[in-house]
């Protein structure tokens, strides 16, 4: 678990070596470390750093960080689901409020892709990030070429959610049957 003081050298470095955000719209991207910290005030944060995956654009495999506290009820909330979609468990998500079993959880996401919304911050500073959907299981092992995992036209699949599954009008009806009410 990395320590407050770890992520602000990190924020500092970044800062002096120009951080990068990418453009506001929807991205591939993958996951290349998952974290989380408490805060001097004793307030849990998860954190990603996620890879931009775009061949053949001069940003790909540029990085950036999604932050998500815990702070009021609809922070809480939001990001929650956030973790839901990144893929953790209900059971790994309910750590939130233990800054070193959710960091353990969040390791774990290491390589899974995603598809994220961007959309740029009022301030001008960053972008807020929303993760759309994710794919596959962290394992840690990031792949060094990510032109597999970029939207192309004969991929246009490969983030999409799958269809829900088929239920035969039979089924259907025998379900509402066995409705108690």
């Amino acid at each position: 678990m990395s320590t407050f003081g770890d992520m602000l050298r990190r924020a500092r470095r970044d800062a002096a070596e120009g951080d990068w955000s990418p453009p506001p719209g929807t991205h591939n991207a993958i996951v290349v470390e998952g974290d989380a910290f408490e805060s001097r005030a004793g307030d849990v944060y998860a954190k990603t750093r996620l890879r931009y995956v775009a061949p053949g654009e001069p940003d790909d495999g540029r990085e950036w960080d999604h932050l998500l506290g815990f702070r009021s009820p609809q922070q809480a909330q939001m990001n929650v689901a956030q973790l839901s979609v990144y893929g953790l468990s209900d059971e790994q998500i309910d750590s939130v409020d233990d800054a070193d079993d959710l960091a353990r959880h969040m390791a774990e996401l290491a390589g899974v892709e995603v598809e994220v919304s961007c959309k740029s911050r009022d301030s001008g500073d960053g972008v807020w990030t929303s993760v759309n959907f994710s794919r596959g299981h962290g394992n840690g092992d990031i792949p060094a070429d990510t032109s597999g995992l970029a939207r192309e036209p004969d991929q246009a699949g490969l983030f999409e959610a799958p269809p829900p599954p088929h239920k035969p009008a039979s089924a259907a009806q025998h379900d509402a049957d066995d409705i108690p009410f």
